[in-house]
């Protein structure tokens, strides 16, 4: 049973293909069910439902993705101001299988998912091993067992082993459909296969990807369609198109979308606000008119007369996104006061310590001794600081000890620079220590 999010006296529901209501409208927002599962938002934070409206994990994400393949990125949240709020991964039971270390993930295809990190973007497999390195500026998912990147400026195609299987060269590349990927060629756009090779002339203003056989191209400012063959089986008569889903395509004709046929006749008369009429799936397509949202059949009846997609918070929501706020200055205020606090008693417990002449003069007397000295409490000191950070990421985001060890000594894992530093530095300050050991008795 396929299911719609709409929206009724400003919360979202679901409907089924008929129009009837299923999941009665109780959500602040609603995704669209992928692989039987939708996220919703509630009371600021998301979670994820079944087509019976039960919740199957909890509401606690700030953002959430569609599942693909088993899995689904979400954005975790952070206590703390200075922390930044990452995506990770979790599966259906919302058991995090890949940590959130990244700034954004895209949904999985074929395996892989892309990932940005630090502004560059790579791919992960299902288990969060990096296979393509984060190095590239742009990426799209992967088709056809190709992913197109961008490297200087450039466009290319990676497999799905990283390995570049089509240099960098286009300054404009599409995703690989039925075998061609449209790509820009100069100062004309046309199509190539997966070896570069030039299947279709490069003659057109713009073009869009192969579905169902045909392709919309645009020339002399309007769309019209192609075969695989470059030959124009639909006329370019049309303000803009896109390409074909269930033998329908939307096309805008007047500053109006509707749709028309694989012979390019008109089924669906344009009636909705251009660029707002969705591809059909399953027999349904969204539409929006004078900017309320609805759904309709391939017949182009209404299953969902339009209705506002604006979320207004009611008054309620608007109290506890207040609340919120203000418990998260609090929170992080008085977590930086405890922390001034400590280091206050510290110099306070330095400055009127009775013994503070005889440790400057040990220091005068014995430089290297007191170096010596000094460097184990040094080292207490790294040690203990990287307990409590291995002990915070363990709480609060559920990485395993061996994950920490292995992100600190793998520079191919991604990890904040200042995490991997603390994790490293007591060895680092332990090697340093007996070097000056040594040193000690050298000169001793």
């Amino acid at each position: 049973m396929e299911l719609y999010p709409v929206k009724l006296n400003n919360k979202y529901g679901y409907i089924d293909k008929a129009g009837n209501m299923v999941i009665e409208p109780r959500y602040d927002e609603a995704d669209p069910f992928s692989e039987d599962m939708a996220g919703v938002k509630c009371r600021g934070k998301y979670g994820f439902i079944d087509k019976c409206g039960k919740v199957v994990i909890g509401f606690q994400y700030k953002e959430v993705s569609v599942f693909s393949e088993g899995l689904v990125a979400v954005k975790f949240p952070q206590k703390f101001i200075f922390l930044k709020e990452k995506w990770g991964i979790i599966n259906s039971s919302g058991i995090v299988v890949v940590q959130p270390l990244y700034e954004e993930i895209e949904p999985y295809s074929q395996g892989l998912a892309a990932f940005q990190f630090e502004g560059m973007w790579g791919f992960i497999d299902k288990n969060g091993t990096v296979v393509v390195d984060p190095i590239y500026e742009e990426v799209n998912d992967f088709s056809e067992g190709v992913a197109v990147v961008k490297k200087n400026g450039k466009c290319g195609f990676v497999n799905t082993k990283g390995k570049i299987v089509l240099e960098p060269k286009y300054e404009m590349l599409n995703t690989l459909h039925e075998g061609l990927a449209s790509a820009l060629i100069g100062d004309k756009m046309g199509y190539i296969n997966i070896k570069g090779q030039i299947i279709i002339a490069p003659e057109y203003e713009y073009t869009f990807q192969f579905s169902e056989g045909l392709a919309p191209v645009q020339c002399d400012e309007k769309f019209g369609f192609i075969n695989t063959s470059g030959e124009i089986v639909i006329s370019p008569l049309f303000d803009d198109a896109s390409s074909f889903s269930e033998g329908l395509a939307s096309v805008t004709l007047d500053q109006k979308d509707g749709y028309i046929d694989t012979s390019g006749e008109i089924v669906i008369a344009p009636q909705f606000d251009e660029c707002f009429a969705g591809r059909f799936e399953q027999g349904v397509a969204s539409i929006a008119i004078n900017g309320q949202d609805g759904y309709i059949n391939t017949q182009g009846e209404f299953i969902w007369n339009p209705t506002s997609s604006e979320h207004k918070p009611s008054r309620l929501e608007k109290l506890t996104q207040w609340f919120n706020r203000g418990w998260f200055l609090l929170s992080n205020v008085m977590f930086i006061l405890k922390w001034m606090l400590m280091f206050a008693i510290g110099i306070f417990l330095l400055c009127y310590n009775k013994n503070y002449e005889a440790i400057i003069n040990e220091i005068i007397t014995d430089p290297l001794g007191t170096l010596v000295k000094g460097f184990i409490v040094v080292w207490f000191g790294t040690l203990i600081a990287a307990g409590i950070l291995c002990l915070m990421y363990r709480i609060r985001h559920g990485y395993s000890r061996e994950f920490l060890m292995k992100s600190a000594f793998d520079s191919n894992m991604p990890m904040p620079g200042w995490v991997r530093f603390t994790l490293k530095a007591p060895i680092y300050t332990f090697f340093l220590y007996l070097g000056l050991i040594f040193l000690y008795h050298l000169f001793d």
